[in-house]
């Protein structure tokens, strides 16, 4: 699977219409890996896009006109004050939060998953089981 580098973001699997895509929004480069390489390792051959903030995520998801899921490194708040969930939801995605300190209640109320830190590929695994139209 080829990776393309992309502007003030990090990095892209190249982008197929047949697969399923994940937005990453994780500011550190090594952690970002660590998400892509869990997703990769359980989802196949799928289209992942990784941002460094979620303003860029934001204005690249304008040109998306599906997403499976957002594997978010973000604050409660900030999450809510971003939108992101919104557009995620919007294109028919959910959203995944990853922490290591937001409570599980605070995610749920939400509709969101949480995806706890520091992570395995088992629980990456066993959320993207949870998706919609996903075999568990």
């Amino acid at each position: 699977m080829e990776v393309a580098l992309t502007e003030g973001s990090g990095f892209s699997v190249i982008r197929r219409p047949d697969v399923s895509r994940f937005i990453v929004v994780e500011p550190l480069p090594l952690i970002a890996t660590d998400i892509v390489e869990a997703i990769r390792g359980s989802a196949g051959e799928c289209d992942v896009q990784v941002f460094s903030r979620p303003d860029i995520a934001h204005q690249a998801m304008a040109e998306m006109p599906d997403v499976t899921a957002a594997f978010l490194s973000m604050r409660k708040q900030a999450i809510l004050d971003s939108g992101l969930h919104r557009s995620v939801e919007e294109r028919g995605g959910k959203v995944i939060v990853v922490s290591g300190s937001l409570a599980e209640e605070d995610a749920v109320s939400e509709g969101w998953f949480l995806l706890r830190e520091p992570f395995t590929g088992d629980m990456v695994d066993h959320l993207l089981a949870r998706l919609p139209g996903q075999v568990p």
